[in-house]
């Protein structure tokens, strides 16, 4: 349906399908959420302390929400595969969107304290995407038909 001429947008998780954390996101997750002091993972709407992040069965994700996070690996493979990718911008999300689940509201109107630990997540996710040690779990990329 897209025209000759028109592009193609989408702003997308495309990391692991259905949430299948690495490892290695898992560690450096477990290891930020480590320093964050008790007041800073109390869990949204609850009194319960956001525990160790864990990388849920594939049928624990079916069972909660089917269509969450479906096929988000092979997007960025499709896309290359079925249009020409004009431009592609990651924007991180492999680190913060895991870590900052379930206690985000902590976090919108920081204390000083508060805003150090969000400085030190930002720039941990960064360094380890720059480094190629993690990639970007989110992206926007703008495409055409492929001529």
């Amino acid at each position: 349906m897209l025209k000759p001429d028109g592009y193609f947008i989408i702003n997308e998780f495309v990391g692991p399908t259905r949430f299948q954390w690495t490892n290695r996101q898992l560690d450096i997750v477990n290891s930020l959420l480590n320093i964050f002091p008790k007041k800073y993972k109390q869990l949204w709407n609850s009194t319960l302390i956001k525990p160790k992040a864990i990388k849920h069965s594939q049928l624990s994700m079916l069972l909660r929400d089917p269509s969450e996070a479906v096929e988000s690996a092979n997007i960025l493979p499709l896309l290359h595969e079925n249009f020409d990718v004009v431009e592609l911008k990651g924007y991180g999300g492999s680190i913060l969107h895991l870590l900052f689940g379930g206690i985000a509201q902590h976090f919108l109107n920081p204390d000083v304290q508060g805003a150090a630990l969000l400085k030190i997540c930002f720039e941990m996710e960064d360094f380890l995407i720059s480094a190629g040690e993690i990639d970007h779990d989110f992206m926007v990329a703008v495409c055409q038909k492929r001529n």
